[in-house]
């Protein structure tokens, strides 16, 4: 992704944050991931702001096509 980046839909995403979240979508098991990030992002932000954000048990259609590759 080059160029200017949309604005970021919050201001405790830091740019480079921002365009890693974008890029996801360049990723065919992550297609949609914006919007939804979008809507749910008092969620991102307390997973953002915990001290453990691994332990989140994160039941969201995008993670549940990952493995632990």
């Amino acid at each position: 992704m080059g160029g200017e980046l949309p604005p970021a839909p919050a201001e405790w995403l830091t740019e480079k944050s921002w365009g890693e979240i974008l890029r996801l979508e360049d990723m065919s098991a992550f297609k949609g991931f914006v919007e939804h990030f979008k809507e749910k992002i008092s969620s991102y932000k307390s997973m953002y702001d915990s001290s453990a954000p691994h332990e989140y048990d994160i039941k969201e259609p995008f993670y549940q096509k990952l493995t632990p590759f």
